[in-house]
């Protein structure tokens, strides 16, 4: 009885779990996007415009990490 109530909501709800797990997937892909291009030394030093603007690749991790908790 609990399993065939488990499986109607699971069945009810499945666009709402798949919108919130692909908004999960693509705030976690921008964040390794930032990660990657704030850690990545050969990156920020061949490109001098990237690298004055490196703090905002860090604020924009940060931030983007505490959204990605939150949204957890």
């Amino acid at each position: 009885m609990l399993f065939k109530l488990s499986r109607h909501s699971m069945k009810k709800m499945l666009k709402d779990y798949m919108v919130l797990l692909i908004g999960l997937v693509i705030s976690i892909s921008i964040f390794y996007m930032f990660q990657t291009m704030a850690m990545n030394s050969e990156f920020t030093k061949d490109n001098s415009l990237i690298s004055s603007i490196r703090l905002v690749f860090w604020v924009g991790a940060i931030l983007l990490s505490f959204i990605t908790v939150f949204y957890i």
